[in-house]
C-alpha cells in the first residue's frame, strides 16, 4: 500500500471525527451571517478551529502509522 493511499484510507477511517470539524465552522458562519460576529471573535475561532485541525492531523498520523505496520499471516 503506498503512502498517499494509506493516508486517505486513514482520513476515511477517521470521517465520523471531521464531522466535528466542521459544525463549528458551519455554526460560526451561521452565527456571523445572521447576528453578526465581532472580528475579534472570528479570529478566536479560526484559531480554534486550527487547533482542532491540528489535534486531528495527529490523529490522522497515528492511523497512518497503524496502517503501514506490516501485518502478520495468522499462525496456524
Amino acid at each position: 500500500m503506498s503512502v498517499g493511499t494509506a493516508a486517505l484510507r486513514a482520513a476515511w477511517n477517521l470521517r465520523v471525527l471531521a464531522l466535528f470539524l466542521l459544525g463549528p465552522v458551519v455554526g460560526v458562519v451561521l452565527v456571523s451571517v445572521v447576528f453578526g460576529m465581532p472580528e475579534g471573535l472570528i479570529r478566536i475561532a479560526a484559531v480554534v478551529f486550527l487547533f482542532s485541525l491540528a489535534t486531528f492531523g495527529i490523529l490522522v498520523r497515528g492511523e497512518l502509522r497503524r496502517l503501514m505496520v506490516p501485518r502478520r499471516p495468522p499462525a496456524g
